[in-house]
């Protein structure tokens, strides 16, 4: 859309702001950052309301001291229209984040659509929980495919509530499938949101791909507190995470650590010592990886249940496990696989099992992988322990060897 001075703009609400020495300003929007000048944070301020540039303008007038000064002004409100950080209502409803992780941006949802096992599981959850007299409750409405889901299972009515600019096309399509006036669309987080009327059912997808660190917890405690009657109900009401001792494949395992030989490698070809990263990665780390490629990856022994979470109790936000399991393979255990399963309604139970998983399963398994594999073998028992806390989620493995 061309930029006129009738033009009416906003800034976008999920914006980062870094005030750094010096006075100086970087923005930071979908991964990319932008310098900022001395007149960035008044004009965010001006057009934190829409209001067309030449009112906007207008009203930082006072703020301007000579020509100069003048076109400066000009020319950085366009630049932050063009960047992105000023949009129009256009914009603001029908544009996609380019930035691929982002929950914004194209990828993500067409990856969550895709995957029509998750999206199937969550609506037959709905179908059966939801009745007429119900007011339900949508937490991370996304595409807003679970709230018109809600709402066409004959809800009396949805509260869809979503922090970025996805909660806009939502809203176009509450309004395509006819459902504007039964679905209102809530804009910010739901722990800072607050509602007319308490809620009877909570729907929320906000597993995340390490199944807890969405704040899937926290999320729903405070809505349990404010938004939702004593007797809710909750899509999920449970979850249960898992852990998996594997021996990751050398063909992945060594792209993800620093080997010796790799550290050996590098210094041949660069000139520079890195046996500090080798040194470093002793110590374990986590990354995620495809759970439908993790399926492949030979098993130590059975999961084990890291937490069993009904969550419509569960008031604390961090988890301890300690367990000792029972060697069923030998082998080299450098990793643990972290996976979720979780009950959606009285019939419907979903799980991301990597043996029952689907190639277009839209989420990732957190892997830990261990900074010193362990070698077992048969009769051999596995000391796991497990903890999930601010920082996310760690384990530490020993070998027990039988007297």
């Amino acid at each position: 859309m061309r930029l006129t001075k009738h033009t009416p703009v906003q800034r976008v609400p999920d914006l980062t702001i870094d005030l750094g020495a010096s006075s100086s300003v970087e923005l930071i929007l979908d991964g990319e950052t932008y310098q900022g000048n001395h007149a960035t944070l008044a004009i965010l301020d001006t057009f934190a309301t829409s209001k067309t540039i030449e009112a906007g303008l207008e009203e930082l007038k006072p703020r301007i001291k000579g020509a100069r000064a003048w076109l400066d002004m000009v020319q950085h409100v366009t630049a932050l229209y063009r960047w992105g950080i000023l949009e129009s209502s256009d914009q603001q409803t029908s544009r996609w984040r380019s930035h691929p992780d982002s929950f914004d941006s194209a990828p993500v949802h067409i990856r969550m659509l895709n995957d029509r096992a998750r999206t199937e599981s969550y609506q037959q959850a709905i179908r059966e929980t939801v009745t007429p007299e119900d007011i339900v409750l949508d937490i991370g409405t996304g595409t807003g495919v679970l709230a018109i889901t809600a709402a066409k299972a004959g809800a009396k009515h949805v509260y869809a509530i979503e922090s970025g600019r996805m909660g806009r096309l939502a809203k176009r399509s509450f309004e395509a499938n006819g459902l504007s006036d039964r679905i209102t669309l809530v804009e910010g987080r739901s722990t800072h949101v607050d509602l007319p009327e308490k809620a009877d059912v909570l729907v929320s997808e906000i597993i995340g791909n390490d199944p807890l660190d969405e704040a899937i917890l926290e999320t729903t405690s405070d809505a349990v507190q404010r938004l939702l009657k004593p007797d809710a109900r909750l899509i999920p009401a449970s979850l249960q995470v898992y852990g998996l001792p594997v021996s990751i494949p050398p063909e992945w395992h060594h792209q993800h650590v620093v080997a010796a030989e790799a550290a050996e490698r590098w210094q041949r070809w660069y000139e520079v010592d890195f046996s500090e990263l080798t040194a470093a990665g002793q110590h374990g780390h986590t990354l995620f990886a495809s759970t439908y490629v993790s399926r492949d990856w030979p098993r130590l022994c059975e999961p084990v249940l890291l937490a069993d979470l009904d969550l419509k109790l569960a008031n604390h936000h961090e988890v301890e496990t300690t367990a000792v399991l029972p060697v069923t393979a030998a082998g080299e255990l450098n990793g643990v696989v972290v996976f979720f399963e979780t009950r959606l309604s009285p019939s419907v139970h979903f799980s991301i099992h990597p043996a029952k998983v689907t190639p277009e399963n839209s989420w990732a398994s957190k892997v830990w992988m261990a900074g010193r594999p362990v070698q077992f073998e048969l009769g051999d028992h596995i000391d796991l322990r497990y903890h999930y806390g601010d920082v996310g989620s760690s384990f530490d493995i020993e070998r027990k060897v039988p007297a």
